[in-house]
């Protein structure tokens, strides 16, 4: 039977723990997530808490504002501001930052079925780079995976300081699934199915 790290979730000999190496960040966050991500293997929101001194995930079918709620802050989600007749980030603080855990649609569902949710105010990141996520695709062009929206959202609020450092262990994660992908599948299977990902230095 392969046993998992009870950490990073990953299989013992893929684990990456030794490159988690916690920020000391400002803005705390709170991630709201789907019950059917907790489960996924490749979920990121385990590197958002790994990789941050305050951070917590809330998994939960339905939340309530005190899943979200710290005393003294103003809880900003982070979602697309365009959607839905959302507001822009707002100017108070100091800030909670709220993330949703889940596909695109989970989200979407989160907002529909939590109004409170939806009356927060939030902003989107403006797209730069391409999701390192190479496994799952985004429908959308500006879709990031959890961790990776969270440390581009902390670079933004609790600037100068970097969040890089969090997406080390992922991005080893990343590579590693692609490889145990790679050898399972075979290279003309694997590139049939993922004609996205340049294995040239991995084979």
């Amino acid at each position: 039977m392969r046993t998992r790290c009870p950490h990073c979730a990953m299989l013992t000999a893929q684990c990456v723990c030794a490159l988690v190496a916690p920020i000391d960040n400002r803005t705390p966050v709170r991630v709201l997530q789907d019950p059917r991500e907790s489960t996924h293997a490749l979920n990121t929101a385990r590197w958002v808490a790994l990789g941050l001194r305050h951070a917590e995930i809330v998994t939960r079918a339905t939340f309530t504002p005190t899943d979200w709620t710290i005393a003294g802050r103003q809880s900003l989600l982070l979602y697309p501001a365009e959607a839905d007749g959302a507001t822009g980030p707002p100017v108070t603080s100091p800030l909670t930052l709220i993330v949703l855990d889940g596909t695109w649609k989970q989200a979407a569902g989160m907002l529909r079925r939590h109004p409170a949710l939806l009356a927060l105010p939030r902003f989107g990141l403006a797209p730069k780079d391409v999701s390192a996520y190479r496994l799952r695709k985004s429908p959308r062009t500006d879709g990031l995976s959890t961790v990776e929206a969270v440390a581009a959202a902390l670079d933004l609020l609790d600037a100068p300081q970097r969040h890089a450092a969090m997406l080390r262990p992922f991005h080893a994660q990343v590579d590693a699934q692609i490889r145990t992908q790679l050898v399972a599948m075979g290279e003309t299977a694997f590139r049939h199915n993922y004609p996205h990902i340049d294995i040239e230095n991995m084979v």
